[in-house]
């Protein structure tokens, strides 16, 4: 059952995550790329926050400039990411991965000892297991039905 069919939404909620054209869907999609640069700047506070101010003092701008960023009214390049490395010593590493719904397929495709260890398992779901010695021939005589296995259960 979908989401939509459970619960009666509202059409200006349901508005609030649509988009008019390629080119807004873009410009949030690039918003929400920015905010998760700021996001893992955010987890460096350790001693005292980061501050606008001390971004501003980075990006040689002004305070309400970085707020405008932080609010997501303008968009943040290249270049200032790079100075934000420079100056807190750190990298920020970037990694590509699909976009996928279906995430026991992706679990099942990639870790396909999760359909031959077969241990943990109950009647609601099944344990994702990852063995990082890739000699599989010891799994014992487990006796399982994956059809009964409805949800996926990761630890």
């Amino acid at each position: 059952m979908k989401f939509n069919e459970k619960y009666n939404i509202d059409p200006e909620f349901e508005d609030l995550f649509s988009f008019t054209s390629e080119e807004e869907q873009l410009e949030h999609d690039a918003k929400m790329i920015m905010f998760r640069f700021f996001n893992e700047l955010e987890k460096l506070e350790i001693d005292a926050p980061i501050r606008n101010k001390d971004i501003a003092e980075i990006f040689g701008s002004s305070k309400s400039y970085v707020t405008q960023l932080m609010r997501g009214d303008k968009l943040i390049n290249l270049l200032k990411i790079a100075k934000l490395q420079k100056s807190y010593d750190i990298t920020f590493e970037i990694r590509a991965k699909h976009n996928s719904e279906n995430y026991r397929a992706v679990v099942e495709h990639n870790y396909p000892l999760a359909e031959k260890k077969k241990l943990n398992n109950d009647l609601s779901g099944f344990w994702v297991y990852h063995n990082s010695n890739k000699t599989y021939e010891n799994f014992g005589g487990i006796d399982y039905d994956p059809s009964k296995n409805k949800t996926l259960k990761v630890a």
